[in-house]
């Protein structure tokens, strides 16, 4: 028959490894958000350098086919025998604006589309980044529910371990990407709130 002492070493012995569960699952969870947010600058870069290039692209063509137009206005201007210049200078002149305009809208719906382009990739990478983080957290918080009914602290008052868990939910979620320092140190203050409440309560 277990003793009183039996009991409770058996219960420490299991808080504790409660414990190791939840060091696990935090260190699962930070792997996934970093993880997470390297994917995430690294998409964001690749998205700028293949819209840099689209748009240098566009510029290029929009040049090179302008100089073709030019050089066919002024081959039309310089073999033309003075006493008709006037006329084919006025009509070379209408063609090449025609050409101009054209080339001008080929040119703006190009960069309209690269932009467009980027603008959705950049969504898209926005999107799973914060699943993949919401997804992290939400096994996190599940972790913590899960040996809840492990760590009753010995006073009446109670602590709330859910509530510091979604704390810890709330301050990476509000987190932005770009101020991954930030959301690091919110990231190790928390937890360090967490896990020193949870020991204290465990003394």
């Amino acid at each position: 028959m277990l003793t009183d002492s039996d009991r409770n070493a058996a219960d420490r012995a299991a808080r504790n490894e409660y414990l190791i569960d939840i060091d696990e699952a935090w260190e699962a969870c930070r792997e996934a958000v970093e993880g997470a947010r390297n994917s995430y600058e690294e998409a964001l870069e690749s998205g700028r350098v293949v819209f840099e290039e689209q748009q240098g692209a566009a510029a290029t063509e929009h040049s090179a086919e302008l100089d073709l137009a030019w050089a066919s206005y002024k081959h039309k201007v310089g073999n033309t025998p003075s006493e008709n210049r006037r006329k084919v200078i006025s009509e070379a002149r209408t063609t090449y604006n025609e050409a101009a305009a054209a080339l001008r809208h080929t040119y703006d719906e190009a960069m309209s589309a690269a932009r467009g382009a980027y603008a959705e990739a950049t969504e898209n990478v926005r999107l799973s980044y914060e699943a993949t983080v919401d997804a992290a957290l939400g096994a996190h918080r599940e972790a913590i529910q899960s040996v809840r009914k492990f760590m009753e602290p010995s006073n009446e008052r109670g602590i709330d371990y859910l509530g510091l868990a979604s704390e810890l939910a709330a301050r990476v979620s509000n987190g932005q990407p770009e101020d991954s320092g930030e959301m690091d140190h919110e990231l190790d203050s928390t937890v360090e709130t967490l896990t020193g409440t949870v020991l204290s309560s465990l003394n």
